[in-house]
C-alpha cells in the first residue's frame, strides 16, 4: 500500500511514512457485519464471479482512498494545518447521483463528506451504505491550504 501513501505525499509535497497498522485495519474492516473474506466466500458459494470481481475492485478502491485519507491525518498529526480534500468523480454517465452531488466538494481533511441521502464518509468507499460503495470510482485529492466550500453537516 505504498502507492496511495506516495500519491498523498506528492499531493502534499512531503514524504509521509507508511503505517502498516493503519493499512491492516483498513483491509480487515467490517462492512455490514462481514469481513472481506466472508463476502468472498458468499460470492464463491453462489458462483457469482461477476460479483466477486466487483467486490475485489471495490475493496481495492476503498483501501486506496482510505490510505490517502490516513496519510492526510498523519500529515495533520505532524503539526500541519489547513489540509483539505476534494471529492472527484469519474465524470461520466455511470456516476451515481449521491456521488455526483459531492463532485468538487472541498472540505477540511478531518471532516466527512455527506450525501443527500443521509450517508457520510471520510473518503470514497467509506460509506455506511453498501450501495454508495459498490463500483465507486471516485477519489479524493488532498490540498495544502485552500478555501473550503462548506456543506451541511447533518446525519440522516
Amino acid at each position: 500500500m505504498r502507492i496511495p501513501v506516495q500519491n498523498a505525499s506528492a499531493m502534499l509535497g512531503t514524504n509521509l511514512p507508511v503505517n502498516l497498522d493503519e493499512m491492516e485495519e483498513a483491509i480487515y474492516v467490517l462492512i455490514d457485519g462481514k469481513t472481506f473474506a466472508d463476502r468472498v466466500v458468499t460470492h464463491m458459494q453462489e458462483n457469482s464471479f461477476g460479483r466477486l470481481q466487483t467486490l475485489a475492485q471495490s475493496e481495492f478502491h476503498r483501501v486506496y482512498n482510505r490510505a490517502v485519507d490516513n496519510s492526510a491525518k498523519t500529515y495533520i498529526r505532524q503539526g500541519n494545518a489547513g489540509i483539505t480534500k476534494t471529492w472527484c468523480t469519474a465524470g461520466d454517465e455511470k456516476v451515481r447521483d449521491t456521488h455526483d452531488y459531492l463532485e468538487g466538494m472541498t472540505i477540511n481533511a478531518s471532516q466527512d463528506f455527506y450525501t443527500y441521502d443521509g450517508d457520510y464518509a471520510a473518503y470514497p468507499g467509506g460509506f455506511s451504505k453498501p450501495e454508495n460503495n459498490i463500483n465507486c470510482r471516485c477519489i479524493v485529492i488532498l490540498h495544502g491550504s485552500e478555501p473550503v466550500k462548506t456543506q451541511p453537516q447533518t446525519r440522516g
